[in-house]
């Protein structure tokens, strides 16, 4: 009865962290972890986002972009916060991005973005964020981080996204998903 108890207090944790990371698409949902013991520590900052299935029409107003690298293209969902409007409407945006940590490419920007930064915890391939005001930085591999960001969004299908970007400096064009 404990259990199922802390299981719940647990879950009810987990869905009250959702609501709060301002990326509440389909693909990004707090993750409950293996052990019904660890569920509690899970917090805001350790909370990760995970593949969820797929219901059709679900993120039909969420807008999207398209990171070109090389000949390559990754559709990115954006969150829905200030952050990912200012930096959509920047785009079309041709950068250099540089290596950093072998986990991250990043580029300065030359004017600043709204930022609200939080402690994330975990960092996940795919995804987009801003590092202070004017700092975009594109994940490539899992880890954690003590780090604060601000989500800008997420590489839908990041398989491969490591191999796109390469190992040093890569040009990286920002560009709406409709546009070709």
């Amino acid at each position: 009865m404990k259990r199922a108890r802390r299981l719940a207090e647990g879950l009810a944790l987990l869905l009250a962290v959702f609501l709060l990371t301002g990326c509440q698409t389909r693909n990004e949902v707090p993750t409950v972890a293996s052990e019904t013991s660890s569920v509690f520590r899970q917090t805001e900052e350790t909370a990760a986002p995970v593949q969820a299935g797929s219901d059709e029409g679900e993120d039909a107003d969420m807008p999207s972009m398209k990171i070109q690298i090389g000949k390559t293209d990754h559709t990115v969902t954006l969150c829905n916060n200030e952050t990912a409007q200012a930096f959509s409407e920047l785009l079309p945006l041709q950068v250099n991005m540089q290596e950093l940590n072998g986990n991250e490419k990043y580029v300065y920007l030359d004017q600043t973005l709204p930022a609200d930064p939080e402690s994330v915890g975990s960092i996940h391939t795919g995804d987009l964020m801003l590092f202070g005001s004017d700092c975009v930085v594109l994940f490539y591999k899992d880890f954690s981080t003590h780090y604060q960001y601000t989500r800008i969004g997420h590489v839908d299908a990041p398989d491969g996204l490591a191999r796109s970007l390469g190992n040093g400096t890569v040009s990286v064009t920002f560009q709406p998903a409709s546009e070709p």
